[in-house]
C-alpha cells in the first residue's frame, strides 16, 4: 500500500501517517497484511495499538502472520526485496533522494511494469 523514508526508527506514528497516505489515495482495503513489528501490531501485547485503531476506523482489518512463520509474509518480503534492488542500483544520498526514488520505485512498480 505505501512505502516512505522516515529519519526516525520504524514508529506508530509514522506507520500511521504512511497508511493515512497510501488509503488516502487508494482507498482503504479489507485487511492490511503486515510483519509482526510493534509499530503495526501491538495486540500480542494485550494492547491496541494506534495503527490498530486507525485502521479499524477505515473499516481494515490488520492481519499479521504467526510469529516465526515468515512464509506468511512472503509476498510482502518479496516486494521489499525488490524495492531494496533497485535502491541499491540507484543510490540515494540523503533522505529527499531516497524519497523521490521510492515514489519512482512506486509509480513503476504500480503502473508501467508488466502484470
Amino acid at each position: 500500500m505505501g512505502t516512505w523514508a522516515n529519519a526516525r526508527h520504524e514508529n506508530s506514528a509514522d506507520a500511521q501517517r504512511v497508511l493515512e497516505r497510501a488509503i488516502d489515495q487508494y482507498g482503504a482495503p479489507q485487511g492490511l497484511l503486515s510483519g509482526n513489528s510493534l509499530a503495526f501490531h501491538q495486540l500480542r501485547l494485550g494492547r491496541v495499538g494506534a495503527v490498530e485503531f486507525f485502521l479499524a476506523s477505515r473499516g481494515t482489518l490488520p492481519i499479521t502472520g504467526p510469529p516465526g512463520k515468515p512464509t506468511t509474509q512472503g509476498k510482502n518480503e518479496r516486494s521489499h526485496q525488490t524495492l531494496v534492488r533497485f535502491l541499491d542500483a540507484h543510490r540515494p544520498t540523503n533522505l529527499e533522494q531516497l524519497r523521490a526514488r521510492i515514489c519512482r520505485y512506486r509509480e513503476h512498480y504500480n503502473n508501467r511494469r508488466p502484470h
